[in-house]
């Protein structure tokens, strides 16, 4: 999973995966620096998940994402 085009690059952001249960499968920080990011999930399982992206204790975007 790619973020080009999600984030600026003025913060520090932290991208979040959830399993459907609401579980925390993955936290990734992201550099102010960076303008994109990639996210490595090719170790979960099937299914259904959700990325955060959060700044500053808020959440800026959702996305649903399914893996097959």
């Amino acid at each position: 999973f790619t973020t080009e085009g999600m984030i600026s690059s003025d913060a520090n952001y932290y991208l979040n995966v959830y399993d459907i249960m609401g579980r925390k499968m993955v936290e990734q920080r992201v550099g102010a620096e960076r303008e994109s990011a990639e996210i490595e999930l090719g170790k979960l399982p099937r299914g259904i998940y959700l990325i955060d992206i959060w700044n500053n204790n808020k959440r800026l975007e959702t996305q649903q994402l399914l893996i097959q």
